[in-house]
């Protein structure tokens, strides 16, 4: 017979089991791995640079997490953020993680919804097993770059930026040459910045020669951008000469609205050429009178040469006169590194070499060193010198980069005269 007591007792025996069912039923193990990714901020504009963080969890008993695939990010410019160093006690539903944050810095190429999506980790166990973590997908909301105010000559720079240029020397004489350099630097998309002395006006006492922009990237908390613009300027006249101001129009993001990043005007002091013909005036310094004395002489040269010694005469003494010519040139060339030393001597030294090298590579004056090679059939003597220019040219951009010495240009100079 079943007493009231033995039912009270069952009834505590099948409370105790229930409770135990639930405890057992709450010690599942934690997973392996935990991942979450946000960008910040959450919406942005084409160019704008938005910071793709995910923060990676892992069990301590965890030796490795690596992608399952490397994560892909379409619709945007992605460039490699350090992310923060792993650290410990991070408890979340009463576990303890090893926690870490791999970042991107992301610039979107369109308006639209961009949704990264990458295929997930691996998370290597001790003892062996290895186990899969998924990362839920992120979604970037790109906005259109608003119409209202936005500066016509606008080039789709986005973020915030600032404009400085330098130029030296400021004092020169007719002849030498100042480096004017024009830099932006800040967080926005750089690259797809315009040589901002392009088509500025005001430029009319100056020759510009543009050398070839330099790209610097700098990954910290965020990705800090520099575009480098360099020239080389030269007087064409005395006088005081004038760098107009310089504008890049941008838009800002944070106050979502277009701006314009501004540099003063500078001013150079040209005064009159220094002692000593440079090597573009001594070409020139030829009277009209001497020309023609010499060109009547040359062509009774030729006559005497055609009846005396036929054609094959005539074509070497085309090619003395032209090596004559051409030795004169250089010799030109070489009276201007005879001047006194100026601010800027790699800048003599490469306009030197420059001209020299016209005769061999047309265009030599004006390219960047990067767009000129020996043509076939140039020679040693020209490859010599084009390595040469590249070395000088070097040097007036890198500080840390030597300089090549006045006697290996002179050098060069006089191996191009005796082709």
């Amino acid at each position: 017979m079943v007493t009231l007591h033995d039912v009270k007792r069952l009834a505590l025996v099948a409370l105790l089991l229930a409770a135990a069912s639930t405890s057992f039923a709450g010690t599942d193990p934690a997973p392996a791995c935990r991942a979450s990714a946000r960008s910040v901020p959450a919406e942005g504009y084409p160019g704008q640079q938005i910071v793709w963080r995910l923060e990676i969890l892992r069990r301590a008993d965890v030796t490795n997490v690596e992608w399952l695939e490397p994560p892909a990010f379409p619709g945007f410019r992605a460039e490699w953020l350090p992310g923060q160093p792993e650290r410990g006690a991070v408890t979340q539903d009463g576990v303890d993680w090893l926690a870490r944050v791999e970042e991107r810095a992301l610039f979107a190429e369109r308006p639209g919804e961009l949704v990264i999506a990458p295929k997930g980790l691996r998370c290597s166990v001790a003892g062996g097993a290895q186990l899969d973590a998924s990362i839920p997908a992120t979604r970037v909301r790109v906005l259109d770059l608003p119409e209202a105010g936005r500066p016509p000559d606008f080039a789709g720079l986005v973020g915030t930026l600032a404009l400085e240029v330098a130029a030296r020397p400021q004092t020169l004489a007719l002849g030498g040459s100042a480096r004017l350099e024009a830099t932006l630097h800040g967080d926005a998309n750089l690259w797809d910045a315009r040589d901002p002395l392009h088509g500025a006006p005001g430029l009319e006492g100056v020759e510009v020669f543009p050398t070839r922009p330099r790209l610097e990237l700098e990954p910290g908390v965020e990705l800090s951008v520099r575009r480098r613009f360099a020239y080389d300027i030269v007087p064409s006249r005395e006088g005081r000469i004038e760098i107009p101001s310089l504008r890049v129009p941008y838009f800002d993001p944070a106050l979502r609205r277009y701006a314009v990043a501004t540099s003063p005007a500078i001013v150079l002091e040209v005064g009159p050429r220094a002692t000593g013909r440079s090597a573009e005036a001594a070409a020139l310094a030829t009277p009209a009178g001497a020309d023609a004395n010499a060109t009547g002489r040359a062509l009774g040269v030729v006559a005497l040469c055609v009846s005396a010694l036929g054609i094959g005469a005539l074509g070497a003494l085309t090619w003395m006169r032209h090596r004559r010519r051409r030795a004169r040139g250089h010799a030109a060339i070489l009276a201007a590194l005879e001047v006194p030393a100026s601010a800027d001597a790699a800048a003599l030294l490469a306009r030197a070499l420059r001209l020299a090298l016209e005769p061999e590579l047309p265009g030599a004056r004006t390219a960047a060193v990067e767009e000129l090679s020996a043509p076939p059939g140039a020679g040693p003597a020209c490859e010599r010198a084009l390595a040469l220019l590249a070395r000088v040219e070097r040097s007036r951009f890198d500080p840390h980069a030597a300089c090549a010495s006045r006697a290996d240009v002179v050098a060069a100079i006089e191996a191009l005269a005796r082709r």
